[in-house]
């Protein structure tokens, strides 16, 4: 397998962020466990799963079993879809790795609401260094 196209920083952040909030439909606490394995269990850092998704997909795949992934694949990609519009397919769905893939290589165009996936806080962060409090309402 060749090397992959690097990720636009920016790019990156909004799809880490539509991750997040993938993730959170199953809990804030299943959230930063799973980024805790990711982090610290498997050393691989949250913007390294948008070019090598396996680690992630082998963590989800452990926390979730083989049903729940697929659950957890549909929640990432729907939240990537809202926010990158270009993510539409008819009559399937897209894998996590599809989707990343088609990010990286700039197929998709983003969605103008820049609010769509939210801005609360980067999930470059550690996810305990994040405050526990709700975003505040606009």
């Amino acid at each position: 397998m060749g090397p992959r196209p690097p990720v636009d920083i920016l790019l990156a952040n909004d799809a880490l962020l539509c991750i997040d909030k993938g993730l959170e439909a199953f809990g804030e606490n299943v959230k930063e466990l799973i980024y805790e394995e990711l982090v610290f269990r498997q050393c691989v850092s949250l913007d390294e799963i948008l070019t090598n998704s396996q680690p992630f997909l082998a963590v989800l795949n452990r926390a979730f079993g083989e049903a729940g992934l697929s659950m957890v694949e549909r929640a990432v990609v729907g939240v990537l879809k809202s926010r990158f519009f270009d993510l539409k397919q008819m009559g399937g769905s897209y894998s996590i790795p599809d989707a990343f893939e088609i990010l990286r290589n700039g197929e998709s165009k983003g969605s103008d609401d820049e609010d769509a996936c939210y801005s609360a806080t980067s999930v470059l962060e550690h996810p305990s260094s994040r405050s526990r409090d709700p975003a505040p309402a606009r």
